[in-house]
């Protein structure tokens, strides 16, 4: 639920709400607090921690978050195919953006 119905510990591209792509990952913390990363396309994470006063990481973690820029790269590798110089915009990426299960 705090993941938006997105997967855990796995980059994805999603629509960042203006019909940009973003790269980003959900992880939880040892507390079990569900804390979002987002990737730059220069390799840069910001990570996403809202009302958090404190994330509490353990070595596994920090692994997986090197686990997960590496495979962010990859997605920004593919979403480059998809940027228009002549519109200076990203054109028919969509069909790459995951989309959050939804809980009935």
């Amino acid at each position: 639920m705090m993941a938006g119905g997105f997967p855990l510990n796995q980059p994805i591209i999603i629509d960042d709400g203006s019909g940009v792509p973003s790269v980003v990952a959900f992880f939880s913390d040892l507390e079990l607090d569900v804390v979002m990363l987002r990737f730059a396309d220069e390799g840069a994470v910001e990570m996403v921690t809202d009302d958090f006063e404190h994330i509490t990481f353990s070595a596994d973690i920090l692994s997986n978050i090197e686990f997960m820029i590496e495979k962010a790269d990859e997605l920004w590798r593919r979403l480059d195919l998809f940027w228009s110089e002549k519109e200076q915009n990203w054109v028919g990426w969509e069909h790459l953006a995951t989309q959050p299960e939804t809980i009935e």
